[in-house]
């Protein structure tokens, strides 16, 4: 909506600029479905159950907080440590259950 809000200015949005905004905004967009519907998928069946891939796969999230963190891309932000705290630490808390011996 915003970028069909700065098309209405003459001039204001050049080529570059536009391709960006869109990029991003599709990237956004498709993390946030395509994230979210996967995460709450394995959260609630293999996660629940402990399966140990599960458990390294919901990794991705701190790497791609870490990755804004160090600016590969993104300007960085507070709430990046935020999102990096709260996913470590939701996979340190039961890190325990995943790699016990009895398995």
């Amino acid at each position: 909506m915003v970028v069909i809000a700065l098309e209405a200015i003459p001039g204001y949005l050049g080529q570059v600029e536009y391709s960006l905004l869109r990029t991003a905004g599709v990237a956004t967009v498709g993390f946030g479905i395509f994230g979210l519907a996967i995460t709450m998928i394995i959260t609630m069946t293999a996660f629940r159950r402990f399966e140990r891939l599960s458990w390294y796969v919901l990794w991705f999230y701190p790497i791609f907080w870490s990755s804004h963190l160090a600016g590969l891309g993104v300007k960085p932000g507070v709430d990046d440590m935020v999102f990096i705290i709260i996913s470590v630490a939701g996979l340190a808390l039961p890190a325990k259950l995943f790699f016990q011996r009895g398995d």
